[in-house]
């Protein structure tokens, strides 16, 4: 990876690590354009006959976008209708009385004209698992920056358990089309474990082929603001003191985390070879 950030930039993580708030941070048109979680990717995930195809088709995808951003054309993204920003969260829940809390959707999607750029405008794709599973085809390539999120596993896993969606029950299915790694953990029967399993995978393979200076923690972001470590080039349009974890959600079943961390600690291996890190487990 050379020093210089790439105009196409590809950022991946584990859900619910906080890469759709960095998207909606960094997305400040027309000088740096933020796609979050384009429908056409699960185009190419059902398409693609192999991790290399994908990746081919993927870079196709890039190539149109910046194409259309720069001929004006009106581009779909997840927009948030409260605010018609770009959503920084997906799933939003609403209190139903006895029933607790329901998921609703923080998003609708919206074709938006853009102000037009310059042809070097920064053009970033997020999606997370699909993205994980050919991260080893996109670093080697020269014309895209691979950036990385990761957050603390209990509170990911956490996150998961308290929605309602494929990764609730285990399953990343975009990415599952892909990897035949991932094909094979899902197998897993007990339910924690296999979103262990799933975790240590995105870890694993985050960590292996990404420098620390390309990974961004979220606890740093929350904490540390303008001051985390972030990848090369990165700014953001406006102040990050507003800020806050929700690592200790109200929404989340926190007596479960002791069964986390000790199921963690026995499959998740990945994961542990952090213990000295921001990302590792509480002792």
């Amino acid at each position: 990876m050379g020093a210089r950030m790439n105009e196409n930039v590809i950022l991946l993580g584990a859900p619910r690590s906080g890469t759709s708030l960095l998207t909606s941070l960094l997305h400040n048109p027309p000088s740096f354009v933020c796609l979050s979680e384009p429908l056409q990717i699960d185009t190419l995930t059902e398409q693609a006959n192999s991790p290399q195809e994908f990746v081919d088709g993927l870079m196709a995808f890039i190539a149109k976008t910046r194409s259309d951003i720069l001929a004006g054309i009106p581009i779909d993204n997840r927009i948030d209708p409260k605010t018609g920003a770009l959503a920084e969260n997906y799933a939003t829940r609403v209190e139903k009385g006895s029933e607790g809390w329901a998921m609703g959707s923080g998003f609708q999607w919206e074709a938006q004209a853009l102000p037009i750029p310059y042809s070097g405008f920064h053009l970033l794709i997020k999606r997370n698992a699909p993205f994980v599973a050919v991260i080893e085809h996109l670093v080697k390539r020269d014309d895209v920056t691979v950036i990385g999120m990761l957050r603390d596993p209990v509170a990911t896993i956490l996150s998961w358990r308290s929605l309602d969606l494929p990764i609730s029950h285990g399953h990343l299915h975009a990415a599952e089309r892909v990897s035949a790694e991932l094909r094979t953990l899902v197998e897993e029967p007990d339910l924690l474990v296999r979103q262990v399993k799933i975790l240590n995978w995105i870890f694993g393979r985050v960590v292996t082929y990404l420098s620390e200076t390309m990974i961004v923690c979220y606890e740093d972001l929350m904490e540390c603001g303008e001051n985390a470590v972030i990848p090369m080039g990165l700014t953001f349009p406006k102040p990050l003191s507003s800020l806050r974890s929700k690592n200790a959600s109200q929404y989340y079943d926190h007596s479960e985390s002791t069964h986390i961390v000790d199921t963690i600690r026995q499959y998740g291996s990945h994961i542990m070879s952090f213990q000295g890190g921001r990302y590792a487990p509480p002792s």
